[in-house]
């Protein structure tokens, strides 16, 4: 009977039972893509053994108020959780790794290749982290020449343990390395992910107070932070113990001079002491979604939260058209239901039966999803998504989802199959619930409840893509326009004398208008932080490392003192550029000097405020720095400022031709250039694929809605045919016909948008909070989301009521 009935169904009403099955199919794919993206977000760093007892100390930030920075001194870090008797062990874990050119032999030729490295990893770091060497062991990590490659690593360079390679673009002996162990690939959803070169960071910088470069990880043996927290404060304190006689002179001091540095000094332990007071330990579990947590890999609570109700949302759609659907249909198979009702089938059986045929469609309907699902990786919706979406690798999730969809049929179905069996015969051949008033309101709210999820993520979708928008084409307070931008190999930046030589090779080309040099990008969420002395206090800022002609170059306007002069690379002690921030929190001036690379340096000037962190990120105080002849950072990062209408291709084949003469042994295929529009897209590669993601799914629900809406206009053409009819026989037009029906809609659609409205305000006001440069909700968008959904509704029902209300009234009325 069971099998009998749902291929009856499925005959009987075939494009009713396709649109179930293809809405269904739609939206458990699209849960399915959506839940690896947050299994991906909520697993972050939860792979490693024993993750819940890793944690990592942080610092508060020296900048900004209640954030709080993973990088501290090594001095700092060691007495922290040395002699801690809450810590198992402890090690410096860096939590990035850099682009590195490796060289390395094959035959008796070299090939370079870019990877990913990082030196400031301990060995304990990997113990804790259960990393364990797939070939050779960690015994040399105290050696100098000692590398670690990961597994993919050691497949790019075809190299094993007892193999070398060699730091940079050019086999040179002083940068040659052994392998000395092949480590498994990092989990990819961890802040290690990215590591495929490693160097152990051993002794170095242990005893430096000045650089706060290093991550600090330990494996505790309590569940207790507070402990944990309680004696690393009481380890770290005796640092910050010290007087004016550690830093002064006394005996050339003056009464006044003393009584001031003293003043100075008090202020100054002061604020370390309350520092002090706020540092924390956080599990690494717990890192990728810490508001306090400064770190260019994070995770926002609010944004996989929306991404969670996306999902189920869309379940809840596509079981309310299939509500609506069965709703719709039961009239027609009351007389079916009465009949095997007269011949004694109990109600029992007739649910079951009504049951097993919910099951059935969902069942089909999975099957369909999985070839959804197969089509989506190789499609454009897998760039959506941070991890792979094959079904191999998330079957599980594919599982639950399959139990899920079954229980929403069960729970669903109970209703109408309860309706369709609950009545006297008589009733029942009437039409009885479904055709009556109580019936119609709740077909309406069912599909209300559609129009208010549709119309509340399409507010959110237009949001979302006009602050990416807004993102992208932010006034950042620089010359972005018509900027080519890429590194290049140290042969051809390292010494000034060679960069002015290069740079006047391309500015032969009538399309390069200027160049410029940077050590890394201009917009980046964080760099090189140096810390200082300045009136007996301790400033902070970010310091980027330029050639001398690049404020000129970006057009950053000097609002006090000089620009940079070429007799700035040629100054040994340095010279700095701040900005106003600086300047106005510290209360810099020109006749002051701050601590350099080598000795106090001068202020040639002040900058105006500019961007140069994304716009989630707030501006800080900045600072630009000439090194002179004596630089430890590279300036490695290309600016080339074209002609307009250059020829993109024409001008990078020229650059890279360029490259090559200067360094031969370079690959060309290493060599990437792109638009600064580009590199600027890269700081928001989350936000857009959010953004592109939420765009596809409200598209989805809407899909999905405007089956229900067709379902419910079906279902009132069919039942008010000869309402219809009536109507026709005393005058009325086709246009009044399709007016009534489509008031009534327009109706519906306003009532859900007042629901919806301030639902989506809510939401995406939340959203904006975490930009520190944020689009207005402009009005307009909600306007527009309101007509599209109307256009849309109104379309559907047109279409659908003009069969109806053009047919023969004088039939309807015969049939009726």
């Amino acid at each position: 009977m069971f099998i009998k009935n749902f291929f009856g169904l499925l005959k009987r009403f075939t494009a009713s039972s396709i649109l179930n099955v293809v809405g269904m199919a739609v939206a458990f794919a699209t849960a399915y893509i959506i839940a690896v993206q947050v299994n991906y977000e909520l697993s972050f760093n939860k792979s490693f053994p024993d993750a819940e007892r890793i944690v990592l100390l942080e610092w508060p930030n020296w900048l900004e108020d209640e954030q709080y920075q993973g990088c501290v001194s090594r001095p700092i870090g060691e007495a922290a959780f040395s002699n801690n008797s809450t810590v198992e062990s402890y090690g410096v874990a860096s939590f990035g790794a850099f682009d590195c050119d490796i060289t390395y032999r094959v035959g008796d030729d070299f090939e370079t290749a870019r990877l990913k490295s990082s030196n400031a990893i301990s060995v304990e770091s990997f113990n804790i982290l259960g990393i364990n060497p797939l070939r050779g062991d960690f015994s040399r990590c105290n050696d100098p020449k000692a590398v670690v490659l990961t597994e993919s690593a050691a497949k790019i360079l075809n190299r094993d343990v007892g193999g070398s390679i060699c730091y940079g673009s050019t086999w040179r002996e002083e940068n040659v390395h052994e392998i000395i162990a092949i480590i498994p690939d990092m989990p990819e959803n961890s802040y290690f992910a990215d590591f495929q070169v490693i160097e152990f960071i051993r002794d170095n910088w242990i005893n430096d107070f000045s650089e706060w470069s290093f991550a600090y990880i330990a494996k505790i043996n309590t569940d207790s932070l507070n402990r944990v927290v309680e004696i690393s404060k009481q380890n770290i304190a005796p640092l910050f113990q010290f007087n004016v006689n550690d830093f002064a002179d006394l005996d050339n001091l003056g009464e006044d001079e003393y009584q001031e540095l003293c003043a100075q000094m008090d202020a100054y332990q002061q604020k370390l002491a309350k520092m002090l007071n706020s540092v924390k330990v956080v599990p690494i579990t717990e890192m990728y979604f810490d508001e306090g947590w400064q770190s260019a890999c994070k995770g926002n609570i609010t944004t996989t939260r929306m991404l969670i109700a996306i999902a189920l949302l869309i379940i809840v759609i596509a079981f309310i058209n299939f509500v609506n659907f069965f709703m719709a249909m039961v009239p027609q198979r009351l007389r079916g239901v009465n009949t095997y009702r007269v011949y004694g089938c109990t109600k029992t059986l007739m649910k079951m039966s009504f049951l097993f045929e919910a099951v059935g469609l969902v069942v089909f309907a999975l099957a369909v999803s999985l070839l959804l699902i197969g089509a989506a990786e190789s499609s454009f919706i897998a760039d959506f998504v941070t991890t792979s979406i094959s079904l191999s690798s998330h079957y599980i999730i594919f599982v639950a989802i399959c139990v899920l969809a079954l229980v929403f049929a069960f729970v669903a179905n109970i209703y109408p199959a309860h309706y369709i069996t609950s009545f006297p015969l008589a009733v029942a051949a009437k039409g009885g619930f479904v055709s009556s008033k109580a019936g119609k309101r709740l077909r309406v709210a069912l599909v209300g409840v559609q129009f208010v999820i549709s119309i509340a993520l399409i507010i959110s979708s237009l949001f979302i893509k006009i602050q990416h928008d807004y993102m992208m084409n932010h006034d950042m307070g620089f010359d972005k326009e018509l900027l080519l931008t890429g590194y290049v190999p140290a042969k051809v930046c390292y010494y000034f004398d060679d960069r002015e030589a290069f740079a006047s090779e391309l500015k032969k080309n009538p399309q390069i208008v200027d160049v410029a040099y940077a050590n890394g990008n201009i917009v980046a969420p964080y760099r090189m932080g140096w810390g200082r002395e300045h009136n007996g206090e301790e400033i902070h800022f970010e310091c980027y490392p330029v050639s001398y002609n690049f404020l000129n170059f970006m057009g950053i306007d000097i609002i006090e003192g000089e620009d940079f002069s070429k007799a700035a690379e040629s100054d040994t002690l340095g010279t700095f550029i701040f900005n106003e921030e600086a300047k106005n929190k510290f209360g810099l001036t020109l006749e002051d000097k701050i601590q350099g690379h080598n000795s106090l340096t001068r202020i040639a000037g002040f900058c105006k405020d500019f961007n140069f962190r994304p716009l989630q990120y707030g501006n800080d105080p900045f600072a630009f720095y000439v090194f002179g002849p004596n630089s430890w950072k590279t300036l490695n990062r290309l600016y080339v400022r074209l002609a307009p209408h250059s020829d993109i291709e024409a001008v990078i084949d020229f650059i890279k031709d360029e490259i090559m003469k200067y360094d031969p042994d370079t690959k060309r295929g290493n060599l990437d250039f792109e638009f600064f529009d580009e590199e600027l897209a890269a700081n928001y590669v989350k936000e857009k694929k959010f953004a592109a993601l939420i765009t596809t799914f409200s598209l989805v629900s809407i899909i999905i809605s405007l089956m229900g809406v067709f379902g419910l206009v079906l279902f009132e053409t069919q039942y008010r045919r000869k309402e219809i009819a009536l109507r026709r026989v005393n005058g009325a037009t086709v246009g009044e016909i399709l007016s009534m029906f489509s008031n009534q809609f327009v109706k519906i659609v306003a009532v859900c948008f007042v629901i919806a409205a301030p639902i989506a305000y809510f939401i995406i006001d939340r959203w904006l909070e975490r930009f520190a440069y944020r689009t207005p909700m402009h009005w307009w968008v909600f306007a527009l989301s309101l007509a599209i959904v109307l256009i849309i509704t109104i379309s559907i029902v047109i279409v659908r009521c003009w069969r109806t209300a053009n047919a023969n009234p004088v039939e309807a009325i015969k049939e009726g």
